[in-house]
């Protein structure tokens, strides 16, 4: 049984984790490390009200991020559509839980990130899902 099963989620949201799941090449994978470094950035620069509770979870998000990204080359297809997936849910304005208007809204992004690292046999990747 799986650690991190992914998120029981509606299954609309299901179906757009699998519809961001496909291969891209050298330039449409440095344009999407751009859009998570964006996005990153957008939500580091948010009011500390609003990600302050979350901002050690957003850390360990960039660098499940990083550590999917150094995998992509080495990956068979089906994982580099995993990672595809995850990191595009991450940069997503739709997604189970918006990032950009609750505390908890990257608690759904951890939880698809651990599930695909999970899937990959990734160590030391895994993001805490509790908070302090």
């Amino acid at each position: 049984m799986m650690k991190h099963p992914l998120p029981n989620f509606p299954p609309n949201l299901k179906e757009r984790f699998h519809e961001l799941c496909e291969l891209c090449n050298g330039e449409e994978l440095a344009a999407l490390k751009a859009e998570v470094n964006e996005q990153s950035r957008v939500l580091r620069d948010a009011p500390d009200s609003f990600i302050g509770p979350s901002l050690e979870m957003l850390d360990q998000i960039v660098e499940a991020s990083e550590m999917l990204l150094q995998q992509y080359e080495s990956a068979s297809d089906d994982h580099r559509k995993l990672i595809v997936g995850a990191l595009r849910y991450f940069v997503a304005k739709e997604d189970a839980i918006p990032d950009d208007i609750s505390t908890v809204g990257l608690d759904d992004d951890a939880r698809v990130l651990n599930y695909v690292l999970e899937l990959l046999e990734i160590e030391g990747g895994g993001i805490s899902l509790e908070t302090s």
